[in-house]
């Protein structure tokens, strides 16, 4: 393999581990909004609640 194939590979590997990052980042970041909007849905819940009282 001359340098030029190995270049192309270790940046095709590198290009695959930044994408798997990206996906797993994603996956973190939806985890966390939903549980935000859980959050804020039983937040306002309890609102309704306070003022139907």
């Amino acid at each position: 393999m001359n340098q030029l194939d190995e270049n192309l590979a270790r940046a095709a590997q590198r290009e695959k581990e930044l994408e798997e990052m990206h996906a797993a980042y994603e996956q973190m970041d939806q985890a966390e909004y939903d549980q935000f909007n859980a959050e804020m849905d039983a937040l306002d819940a309890l609102r309704a609640a306070d003022q139907g009282d």
